[in-house]
């Protein structure tokens, strides 16, 4: 029977190593204290997702350099249900000393991260017109050689030669290649790789029969202060500015006092034979988008991770509207509680 996540339930969890080849459990690993889950999708954290595990001093002298899988038994109603947290590749233990104990610490890293270690040949390239996504999943598959599954749902079309030079990992040029389309990739419990488009469809609704699950302090993260209002470009000797300064928009000169906030910039590639306004103006609209950030805590829910969507109809908690996982921090213990942080897109200003 499938588990009722808005009713209590008991839980304990395991970590088990996982055969290279046929990615399946194997042994378990036994004297595991407490373990973290961090999962990121910030452009500065593209493996995506990293593991803090405590251990025994026996388990950290002797643990071999594998992959392991964090998986949650929970139990209810008297059925018993396996939820897959994630899988890591745990290598070297770090001790520190808290109140004369010995703690050994190790670190879990994505199954990405063999693909941030391997680099580009000088010169390789994604050809014009070639499988984008069918491109990254190639690349993958050479810096992973073990049993996890990668594959891509649909398929876009390169519009141009995208070059490399040899000191940027398979892992970069992959994030660059998605990030051109708006792809990215998405990652399960079971280390298994997808490359696809992001979610538009909610993966967890928050409204008030699901309001069970969340902690009461929600916090909103919406600094406007270095947002441009101006944008000035110049190129072979003109130059042009666009200045936001509508009635309507929290940022602009009007509602400012005056005050400009400028972005510059020289010597811009200009696209489809676009005017040096029509650049302009674009990029005062993409300087203009932010992200305003909810961070709050709540009860687990299963497959729920960053890039995954998340609808809001909580007015009083000010959870409204489809909002996009950003960041999550898992903590194992009675339950796992997860601290997140989802955003919601606002254009400030915007081409006519």
């Amino acid at each position: 029977m499938p588990t009722d996540w808005t009713k209590s339930y008991a839980s304990n969890w395991r970590v088990m190593q996982v055969n290279p080849l046929t990615w399946a459990d194997e042994d378990e690993l036994t004297g595991v204290d407490s373990i973290s889950i961090s999962r990121d999708c910030s452009d500065d954290v593209p493996l995506l997702e990293t593991a803090s595990f405590e251990v025994s001093q026996e388990v950290g002298a002797s643990l071999p350099f594998a992959f392991y899988r964090v998986e949650m038994i929970v139990s209810q109603n008297g059925s018993e249900n396996l939820e897959i947290l994630g899988t890591f590749l745990l290598g070297k233990a770090s001790k520190t000393f808290d109140k004369n104990r010995e703690v050994i610490s190790l670190n879990g890293q994505s199954v990405l991260w063999p693909a941030s270690k391997m680099y580009m040949e000088d010169g390789e390239y994604a050809p014009k017109g070639s499988n984008g996504a069918e491109y990254c999943v190639k690349l993958l598959r050479r810096s992973l050689p073990f049993g996890t599954n990668i594959s891509a749902i649909g398929s876009f079309t390169l519009d141009d030669y995208i070059v490399f030079d040899s000191s940027s990992t398979l892992l970069d040029v992959v994030w660059g290649v998605l990030d051109s389309a708006g792809w990215c990739i998405k990652l399960d419990g079971y280390g298994n790789i997808t490359v696809q488009e992001k979610p538009s469809e909610a993966s967890l609704i928050l409204d008030q029969a699901h309001a069970c699950i969340l902690f009461p302090e929600i916090n909103e993260s919406n600094d406007l202060t270095e947002i441009p209002n101006v944008y000035k470009v110049t190129y072979n000797g003109e130059t042009v500015e666009v200045v936001n300064d509508l009635q309507t928009s929290e940022v602009s000169t009007v509602n400012r006092l005056g005050i400009r906030v400028e972005e510059v910039e020289e010597d811009p590639s200009l696209i489809n034979g676009e005017s040096l306004e029509q650049y302009a103006k674009r990029q005062l609209e993409n300087v203009s988008t932010i992200v305003v950030e909810k961070e709050y805590e709540r009860e687990y829910w299963p497959d729920v991770r960053p890039f995954d969507m998340v609808t809001g109809s909580i007015e009083g908690a000010g959870l409204v509207g489809n909002m996009r996982v950003l960041k999550q921090s898992l903590t194992c213990g009675k339950g796992i509680t997860i601290s997140e942080t989802a955003g919601k897109e606002s254009v400030l200003w915007e081409v006519d």
